[in-house]
């Protein structure tokens, strides 16, 4: 049965949340290619719509996430990539507003956050919970890459530019805005459908990814 839940929320309940390597990467960042353009106008009209309603104190609601519990950990099958944007929204609003120093507890619930596809996405996923940036330079990403924290094997993986990308996004959108975001985050809101009971198989990761 589907239940109605938010990021935080699923993190909570769980040990980790893990991408796992059959997957695809994370496109909505991408760059190059045939579909870079489809990309980016998926990226930009997510970021707008997450904008508008966190400006205006409104839920949105951004549809099913498909995913199995093994383990308590959440492996997701479709949604992976609005996930991922919420996690980078996260934790931009995070950093910007200090919830990594006063609401510690709510902000390391990020670092459940994992992407197994190859080791260096999921390794990147951890560093950046440690990065700190400024949010008054033009762009997030180079601050990112300066970091002594940030192995040049990352900008080799394309899931590790695609969140780079997004994250310069985000900050070009969400860089001026001086209203408290953080606890208005949970309002993004997305219906979470666990199938592990259906006897499902690494098949249908291929099939719906199709």
């Amino acid at each position: 049965m589907a239940e109605k839940s938010n990021l935080l929320m699923l993190l909570r309940g769980i040990d980790q949340f893990a991408v796992p390597t059959i997957q695809r990467d994370y496109a909505q960042g991408r760059a190059k290619g045939s579909n870079k353009d489809l990309c980016e106008e998926v990226r930009t009209g997510l970021i707008e719509s997450l904008y508008n309603a966190l400006i205006n104190g409104q839920y949105i609601l951004l549809d099913y996430i498909y995913g199995t519990n093994d383990s308590n950990i959440f492996y997701p099958i479709d949604g992976q990539q609005r996930l991922t944007t919420l996690f980078l929204l996260h934790w931009y609003i995070g950093k910007k507003e200090g919830i990594n120093k006063t609401k510690s507890n709510e902000f390391d619930l990020l670092k459940k956050f994992s992407y197994e596809i190859r080791d260096t996405s999921k390794e990147f996923c951890k560093s950046l919970i440690e990065i700190d940036v400024s949010f008054n330079n033009d762009t997030i990403s180079d601050q990112i890459k300066d970091s002594s924290k940030y192995h040049d094997a990352y900008s080799y993986d394309p899931t590790v530019l695609s969140m780079l990308t997004v994250l310069d996004t985000i900050h070009a959108k969400f860089r001026n805005v001086e209203v408290a975001l953080w606890d208005r985050l949970g309002k993004i809101e997305f219906w979470c459908l666990s199938l592990e009971h259906f006897g499902l198989t690494d098949d249908l990761f291929v099939k719906m990814n199709a």
